[in-house]
């Protein structure tokens, strides 16, 4: 178990690694892009659900998070919440997840032959697609 901020706990169950090698072994035609692939869906699929688990705690509750086979999941516990609140929360999800689209398009835009240009493009666009 690893602890992120706002003391919200993370699961990585090994199947997690089955889906990331899998999507890296589909998209990566070099080695590089193999590991690229990987670590953009880990990254990817953990921010997606610090969006959902932030934003539960904003509201009170509590939040762990699991990556498992078909990717993740962020566990709540604690009071019901209201039809907005609980459309915030599912809702930041996806919206975090484009905003680190937004923020490695944005790196590319400003310096496009850095050094591991090609892995934030494939984050801006595996973070769109999905």
């Amino acid at each position: 178990m690893i602890v992120l901020p706002g003391n919200i706990p993370l699961y990585i169950n090994p199947s997690f690694w089955l889906l990331s090698l899998f999507i890296g072994y589909m998209n990566g035609a070099t080695p590089t892009l193999f590991v690229e692939w990987v670590i953009v869906v880990f990254v990817s699929v953990l921010v997606h659900e610090l969006g959902h688990a932030l934003t539960a705690l904003l509201w009170g509750q509590r939040a762990r998070i699991e990556l498992g086979l078909i990717g993740g999941v962020t566990i709540r516990q604690g009071p019901r919440l209201s039809n907005i609140k609980e459309f915030f929360v599912v809702l930041m999800g996806p919206l975090f997840g484009l905003f680190l689209a937004l923020g490695s398009y944005c790196l590319l835009v400003m310096n496009p032959h850095m050094p591991y240009a090609e892995f934030f493009d494939i984050m801006v666009f595996a973070n769109v697609f999905w």
